[in-house]
């Protein structure tokens, strides 16, 4: 164990002294943050008003009914409110009567006409009747999908520094000196995955608080992390296996990314009833599962198969290709 502990110390240190393997730690955290900024607010109503605290209470009230109101305490910062980023619209009593809409000048035209639409259809006394027709199951969970993609691509992204750090020990040659180490092969396949798993659940619980996503049931997605770290390792050996260097790594990573990324986008396009043809792999179950759990709609009896499934085809495909990656990473020495 000290011998492992050694070894994720050492990786650990050069993770924090190459520039290449420091960023694709920190990218996800950057990525996150950015999509966070422009991420739309899903479930907000598409008419923001603002009005002064001396607004008609009953005027007010009734404006709760068709948009979100937010009070203010005068005309400063109504102004203030108007030109934030959003497309917020404020209502200000005019002084021969009536009301005056404030408005930056950049909104989106729909804001202002639909704000317009309201006020008049209230100051006639007029009910204005909204009907709504859904034409699907429900609103689409857009921050939850992102969720679940951001969920896949950081798990990848933690068998990336793994991958990159197999292929600096095949470079200086330590792979070769195992045989000849008091650190056997098992140990140092058992290293390189913890490290790889700590770095997953790290990122992924981190990215997904950043996104604004954390009202979900947290035992449930460790669950998910965990079993799905079965393939992020097959990962991260299967790069340092087929790459010489890092630049062949880099190629490597460019055409892995796309294989992992491909299931889940496979998953919003493909028929339910033709989904079957995605079981065996990894990546489709972490999506799957990931979604169900930001959504809220997996329980632990449903989740369970899917966690069966994302660790069976895992072990599976390590099964298939353990031979050939104990030949290409020198291991066969041990």
């Amino acid at each position: 164990m000290k011998r492992i502990l050694a070894l994720i110390r050492r990786d650990l240190t050069a993770t924090g002294k190459d520039g290449l393997l420091l960023y694709v730690v920190l990218a996800p955290l950057l990525l996150a943050l950015g999509t966070r900024l422009f991420l739309p607010a899903v479930g907000e109503t598409s008419i923001n008003v603002v009005v002064p605290a001396d607004m008609p209470p009953a005027l007010t009230a009734e404006l709760k009914g068709y948009a979100e109101v937010q009070t203010v305490a005068d005309r400063a910062a109504l102004e203030r409110r108007v030109t934030a980023y959003d497309d917020a619209v404020g209502i200000m009593p005019a002084p021969g009567g009536g009301y005056t809409l404030v408005t930056e000048g950049n909104e989106a035209p729909d804001a202002v006409r639909l704000a317009q639409i309201v006020l008049q259809r209230l100051a006639s006394g007029t009910a204005l009747t909204v009907l709504t027709e859904a034409v699907t199951d429900g609103q689409v969970p857009f921050r939850e999908i992102i969720g679940a993609f951001y969920g896949v691509s950081i798990l990848f992204m933690s068998a990336i520094v793994m991958g990159l750090h197999i292929i600096e020990d095949k470079e200086s040659r330590m792979l070769l000196a195992l045989g000849a180490s008091p650190l056997g092969r098992r140990e140092y396949v058992a290293a390189r995955s913890i490290m790889a798993a700590c770095v997953a659940i790290a990122l992924t619980f981190a990215c997904l608080w950043i996104l604004g996503l954390t009202a979900f049931d947290h035992l449930q997605m460790l669950s998910v992390a965990l079993t799905t770290c079965i393939a992020v390792a097959l990962a991260g050996f299967l790069i340092g296996a087929v790459s010489a260097n890092q630049i062949a790594g880099l190629a490597s990573i460019k055409f892995g990314f796309l294989l992992i990324l491909a299931p889940a986008i496979a998953t919003l396009f493909i028929p339910d009833q033709l989904r079957f043809v995605l079981y065996w792999l990894p990546p489709y179950w972490t999506f799957v599962s990931t979604r169900a759990i930001l959504e809220r709609t997996a329980s632990w009896s449903e989740l369970a198969p899917m966690l069966a499934w994302n660790a069976g085809t895992a072990i599976l495909l390590v099964a298939l290709t353990y031979r050939w990656l104990k030949v290409r990473l020198d291991f066969a020495r041990n």
